[in-house]
């Protein structure tokens, strides 16, 4: 049996897309680190979207909370989605975001 390698298409961007990380995603990342400054650790990253990646130069993306999942190893960390972050979600009025990795 030949297994067939999946080609993907890829596009560069020219133009970067504004992040907007503001104090309180700062001081939870901090936080974060000092009281783990030998682990990894990971968790979801809820941000919103304004504008579209068609039109790079006009999207803005600002981040919002996150959710520890893990506190790993100092070699690794691993999480997987469960109703915890549905919870957490309904409970700081999150419902609008997309959610994504924070490592």
């Amino acid at each position: 049996m030949k297994l067939m390698k999946k080609s993907y298409e890829t596009t560069s961007l020219d133009t970067k897309v504004k992040v907007i990380v503001p104090e309180k995603v700062i001081n939870q990342m901090n936080y974060l680190c000092s009281k783990m400054p030998q682990n990894e650790w990971s968790g979801v990253l809820f941000y919103k979207v304004q504008g579209s990646i068609k039109d790079p130069a006009n999207m803005v993306c600002t981040l919002v909370d996150i959710l520890l999942m893990d506190k790993g190893s100092h070699t690794a960390t691993d999480f997987s989605y469960d109703n915890d972050v549905f919870k957490h979600m309904a409970k700081n009025d999150l419902e609008d975001c997309f959610a994504g990795l924070v490592h």
